[in-house]
Formats: structure tokens, C-alpha cells, sequence
């Protein structure tokens, strides 16, 4: 035996691929086919192409079945937490659509990327609870792997958010940075709430930390309220503690356009003025952490390097710094600190994935930035909704592939596909086939000509994408085999209404010929439900119209109407309407009508009938021979030559309407030939 190997794609790298090993006899070579999504059928086969001449599978395995080996990928991506995350994303995705360009666009687009991080950070939430509730430690670093990469992805968002979106502009984006902080790092604030709340906050071995913390993310009135419960702040004392307060309660702070540039940059250059006094003067000198943080507030480099493990990133290093040197920084002049931040945090500090893609964020290189992401978060989720978002925001405009659709589409395209291959999200997929406007409408096409549906209400789903797709081929394919599933399982009464819907002349009068095939060997109609709503707009064949007339016959009759049952069945026959294999059915029920007491079949109307009954008899539709003589059709011969009689009989009684003088001698005369060939017709039996 030898083993081929084949190596699945890997969300990292290629080098740290699974391998898969498929056992095959020797001289034999795997063929793989796609089976839709994320998945290959992987089988045997002889070298070359198999030919009549060359079998499959040759020498001691000739004559031997292929085994069939399914593989598929990424299928432990979903879980519920992140298939919850699909589906709300997909409800916001649809909204995002929708925005038309012009004034007020940032605002909105704003508003929906703030609910995509909203879903993002509930699915974090809702990962760390299944962790926690989960006993099987594979599940709990699944768990914890995910988590991570969403609170990863979150943070890229956010950035994303404030660099293109917000401050769109070139105007201050400190503010905007300042709140990115604060949401990703809530421990801070954690650690502020929990030595708050101790008797003696100073002996908390963090409280000092926590308070430069807070003043390097600008929370200084949260700052101030932990070093009022110092035991050496005196009250009614100006000291240094005093002087803290002072600089702290004085420290400018921009909102979001509260100010002019201008006005804000005069008040924050008069204040920082006034902290290089206080420190000149030696106001801090006699207490350490006082005095590091008015090293702070003035924006001195080896303070800041002092400090930059309570910072924990270089990034959060970056907008601390400017914070405090340069707060009214626009957007597109960051990336001239990145470099500089990460320098002082030290050389030991490995650059790790992160740290490239907000680099490149900050250069506002959006192709290396979704090329990081997409070969390095192992789904196509977080980079697939961002595109977009950028792509309304007029941020990939002039970023397009070399080759086929644009870059937003291709990353939408891979997206869709893999939600195609899970049994849940297939119908999420689609939607977003729909808004690639190059190859969106072939992809959906060959994915849903892929899914087996399992259920009728399944194919229903199917048949609406089609429809609302513009798919009539493959919603007349997805019709045809449900249909002939339905069929085989003797579930007419779907068979037909999938015939039906699939608009196929043919295929429809098939399956209306099987119905009335049904009746004439029982009797009875399967499923008359089904029969008795067919309006006009099914009736596309003669075989469909044909079946919806004669299930009106029998109604009329049902109730009485017999005038117009009489009337619609001669029709039936002479508009050659049935086909002649049922002539002689519909003959049959005629005699019910023959044996009343009043006339319902006018004198036309009689010939007509003999004339069918002629013709059923000259193309021999009912031969009996003396060697196959089983009950059905000698009782068919028989009822064949006594319609003949009563058919006789009411055309000589139509005709002698005319001359009441003879009427009783030909009724006599009928009544004696009728009883002498019942009498014949018992003999024979």
C-alpha cells in the first residue's frame, strides 16, 4: 500500500499545513472533485484518463470500487457564538448597502461600523462564557484562541473606524484615540474602581500605576479622586499634593470640535507653560511618583520611557506622548511618531503581526493592510466586512486588482463561500453573492446547484434565492428533482406540485399521466387536494388540463350537476382532449349517466359518444384473447358491449322524441333487447 498525501490550506501558513494520508493501492492516483464550500471527494483512479478500454482500477483491483474519501477545511470555524456573529453582521452588512453617498454619509457609515463592533464585542463576551462554561479543555483554547482574535479584530476595527472614517478630514484625532484606549484597556478601570473601594487606597500595591495610568489616558478627574485619598493630602494646605490637583483640574481636554484649533492649542501651551514652572521650581522634587508624573504632563521622553510598561504597547505609548506634546496632531501626520513609539519601547520588544497591521494603517497602506489580515486571522470575516466598510467609504477606490472583479468583491467572494458550506449560513452566503456584481450571480449559481435540499421547506428557501436571483434554470432543475424524489417516495401529490412550479411541459404531463394512471387502476385520486386547487396558470400541457377537467367531471357529478358533468365529459372526448388510453375510462363513467331516468346526453351528443366507442374498438384497446382471459378485462369487454346497448338506446329514444305516437312501443321493444342481452352477458360469466 501507498500513501498519498495531501496537504489541506492552512489559515497560517502552508508550511504548518495538516498533512491528510489517504491509503491507495499502488499505480493509482487520487482525483479530487469540489462538493461545494469548504470540501473535496477525494477517489482513486487509474493514471491517465479511464477509458472503456481502461478501466478505472486495474490488475488485482480490477472489478473493486473506488473508496471515497470526503475532506474538508475550516469547519470548526462556526460555533454558535460566531454563527450568531454572522448572522447580525449580515443584518448590518444588508443596512450598509443601502447608503447613498453625499452629505451625511461619514455620519452614517459611523453609526454602522460602532454596531459591527458592537456585535464583535458581544461575541467576545458570549466566547469567554462558553470557556468558562465549557469542561473539555480543547473547547476552553478554542475558545480563548477566538477571543483573542476578535478582541484583536475589534481593535483594528475601531482604528479603522477613526483614521478613515471619522477623521476623514485631517482634524484632530486625540480625542478619537484617547476613547480607543480606554475601550480595549477596561482593566484600567477595573483596577481604579477596586482601590477606590479600599480602606487605605495608597497601600494598594498598584495605586500608583493606576493613577498615572489614568492620567495617561486623559481620565484626570478619576485621577484626581485617587490621589484626594492619599492620607498626605492636607486639606486647607497647598502643597504638592495641592499643586498635583491644580495642574491636573487645569489640563485642557479637547472633545469632539468643541474648540478651535487655534483657541484650544493657546490655553494647552499656557497650562504645559505653567507645569515647566512647577517642575523647574521643585514643587515635586521631595516626592517620587509626584514628580514623574509632572514629568508627564510636560512631555519629557525619559519620563515616557520610565512609563512605558505601565503603557503595555507602543501604540498606547504613541497617544500618550502626543497627548501630552502635540494634542492637536491630525490624522495623517501619526505615522511619523509610530516609528519613534516603538523604538522607546526597547529593542527586546519582537514586532509581531498587530504591530505590522497598524503600521500599515497608520501609512494608510490599505493593501498590505488586508493582505495582513487576510493571511494571518485564519478567516475571512473580519477583513471581508471591513473592505466593504472602507470600500463605502471611498477608502479602496483606488485599489483594484490587476485581475478579475475589485478587491472588495474578491474578499466578499470568500467570505460567501465559506458561510456556502455550512447548513446554516448558506442563505446569509447568498446575500452576499448578490452584491458582487461581476461574479456574485455565477458563484451563487454553481454553489446553490450544490446543496441537496432535505426538506421541502428547504427547497422552497432554494427556490426563492433563484427567483429573486434571476436563477430560472436551476429553480427548473431544483423543481425537477424534488419532483422525481417526491415520486419515488409515492408522494404524488408533491411530485405533481413540484412539476408544476418547475414549468416543464413535459416533465408536468409525465407526472399528471402517473395520476390518472393511479385512478384507473384503483379508482380513486391520490392527494385530491392537491388536485382540486389547480388554478389556470398551472394548467401549462394537455395532460395537466385534461386532469384538472375530469376532477371537475367527477365534482359536477358529486353534486348533482348532471347536465353539465354530461356536457364536459363528451367534451373531454370529442376535443380529443383525453388521451385515447383513457377513452374507455371515460366511456365507463358515462353509463351512470345512460341508466338515469331522464335524458342528460342530447342526440348529437350520443353519436358522438358511439363514435368514440367505435374507435376505441378498431384500435384494439381492448383485445381479449383466448390465452391471457384475467377478470379486468373480460369485466371490461362486457362493460364495453353494454355501453354499446344503452348508447343504442338512447339515441333511437332521442330520436323518437320527435313522435310521441311510438314512444311506448319503442320503449318496449329497447326494454326486451336490453334484458335479452343481460341475459346473454350472465350466461357468458
Amino acid at each position: 500500500m501507498s500513501s498519498a498525501s495531501i496537504l489541506l490550506p492552512s489559515d497560517r501558513s502552508i508550511r504548518d499545513a495538516p498533512v491528510l494520508t489517504v491509503p491507495e493501492p499502488w499505480g493509482l492516483m487520487l482525483s479530487p472533485t469540489w462538493r461545494g464550500g469548504m470540501g473535496l471527494a477525494v477517489h482513486s483512479t487509474a493514471r491517465g484518463r479511464p477509458t472503456s478500454d481502461a478501466p478505472m482500477l486495474r490488475g488485482a483491483f480490477a472489478g473493486t470500487k473506488p473508496a471515497i474519501h470526503e475532506i474538508a477545511w475550516a469547519q470548526k470555524e462556526w460555533n454558535v457564538c460566531t454563527r450568531k456573529l454572522a448572522n447580525q453582521s449580515h443584518l448590518v452588512f444588508m443596512d450598509l448597502q443601502e447608503i447613498e453617498p453625499g452629505v451625511g454619509q461619514n455620519q452614517s457609515l459611523a453609526k454602522l461600523s460602532r454596531r459591527y463592533r458592537a456585535i464583535i464585542h458581544a461575541c467576545v463576551l458570549d466566547l469567554k462564557e462558553a470557556a468558562n462554561a465549557s469542561g473539555d479543555d480543547s473547547l476552553v483554547a478554542k475558545y480563548d484562541t477566538q477571543c483573542q482574535l476578535f478582541e484583536i479584530t475589534e481593535l483594528i476595527w475601531h482604528l479603522s473606524e477613526i483614521l478613515f472614517i471619522e477623521c476623514v478630514s485631517g482634524s484632530r484625532v486625540i480625542p478619537y484615540l484617547l476613547e480607543w484606549l480606554r475601550w480595549h484597556k477596561p482593566e484600567v478601570s477595573e483596577f481604579a474602581q477596586e482601590i477606590a473601594n479600599q480602606l487605605a487606597p495608597d497601600r494598594h500595591p498598584e495605586y500608583w500605576n493606576v493613577i498615572k495610568l489614568l492620567i495617561l489616558h486623559g481620565r484626570t478627574e478619576e485621577a484626581r479622586n485617587l490621589l484626594l485619598q492619599h492620607p498626605a493630602r492636607k486639606h486647607g494646605v497647598y502643597d504638592a499634593y495641592s499643586s498635583m490637583d491644580e495642574l491636573l483640574r487645569k489640563m485642557p481636554l479637547q472633545s469632539h470640535g468643541t474648540h478651535s484649533v487655534s483657541e484650544f492649542n493657546l490655553r494647552w501651551q499656557q497650562w504645559r507653560e505653567e507645569c515647566l514652572l512647577r517642575l523647574s521650581e521643585g514643587q515635586f522634587v521631595n516626592h517620587g511618583h509626584l514628580q514623574h508624573i509632572a514629568q508627564l504632563l510636560c512631555g519629557d521622553r525619559d519620563a515616557f520611557c520610565e512609563a512605558r510598561d505601565l503603557c503595555g504597547s507602543w501604540y498606547g505609548l504613541m497617544v500618550s506622548r502626543l497627548l501630552f506634546s502635540d494634542p492637536v496632531i491630525r490624522a495623517l501626520d501619526l505615522r511619523l511618531h509610530a516609528e519613534p513609539s516603538m523604538a522607546l519601547m526597547g529593542d527586546d520588544v519582537e514586532v509581531g503581526v498587530l504591530d505590522n497591521i497598524l503600521l500599515a494603517m497608520l501609512q494608510y497602506n490599505i493593501p498590505e493592510v488586508i493582505s495582513l489580515i487576510s493571511s494571518s486571522f485564519g478567516n475571512w470575516w473580519s477583513i471581508a466586512h471591513l473592505a466593504d466598510l472602507l470600500h463605502h467609504a471611498g477608502q479602496l477606490e483606488s485599489h483594484q486588482l490587476e485581475y478579475g472583479s475589485s478587491m472588495r468583491e474578491f474578499l466578499l467572494l470568500e467570505y460567501a463561500s465559506s458561510l456556502m458550506s455550512h447548513t446554516s449560513l448558506w442563505q446569509v452566503g447568498a446575500d452576499y453573492f448578490l452584491q458582487c456584481p461581476v461574479y456574485g450571480k455565477h458563484y451563487l449559481e454553481v454553489y446553490l446547484d450544490r446543496i441537496a435540499p432535505e426538506s421541502d421547506m428547504m427547497a422552497i428557501k432554494l427556490l426563492r434565492l433563484c427567483n429573486k436571483s434571476g436563477l430560472e434554470e436551476l429553480a427548473c432543475s431544483i423543481c425537477k428533482k424534488m419532483a422525481m424524489q417526491a415520486k419515488k417516495n409515492e408522494r404524488m401529490g408533491s411530485a405533481l406540485n413540484w412539476a408544476i412550479r418547475s414549468k416543464d411541459a413535459s416533465f408536468s404531463a409525465a407526472i399528471a399521466d402517473k395520476f390518472l394512471s393511479q385512478y384507473a387502476e384503483s379508482g380513486h385520486f391520490p392527494c385530491l387536494d392537491m388536485v382540486d386547487h389547480l388554478n389556470p396558470a398551472m394548467l401549462i400541457n394537455d395532460q395537466m388540463i385534461f386532469l384538472a377537467k375530469y376532477r371537475e367531471f367527477h365534482r359536477l357529478y358529486s353534486s348533482s350537476q348532471l347536465k353539465d358533468s354530461a356536457e364536459l365529459l363528451v367534451s373531454l372526448l370529442t376535443s380529443r382532449l383525453a388521451p385515447k388510453k383513457y377513452w374507455f375510462m371515460l366511456l365507463i363513467d358515462c353509463l351512470p349517466l345512460l341508466e338515469l331516468d331522464q335524458v342528460v346526453f342530447a342526440s348529437d351528443q350520443t353519436y358522438e359518444l358511439l363514435q368514440c366507442l367505435e374507435e376505441v374498438e378498431e384500435l384494439g384497446l381492448l383485445n381479449v384473447s383466448d390465452d391471457d382471459m384475467d377478470d379486468v378485462r373480460v369485466r371490461a369487454s362486457f362493460q364495453l358491449s353494454l355501453c354499446e346497448l344503452v348508447l343504442s338506446f338512447c339515441r333511437k329514444q332521442l330520436m323518437v322524441k320527435r313522435y310521441s305516437y311510438f314512444e311506448l312501443v319503442l320503449q318496449q321493444i329497447w326494454l326486451v333487447l336490453f334484458w335479452t342481452t343481460m341475459v346473454q352477458v350472465d350466461s357468458l360469466r
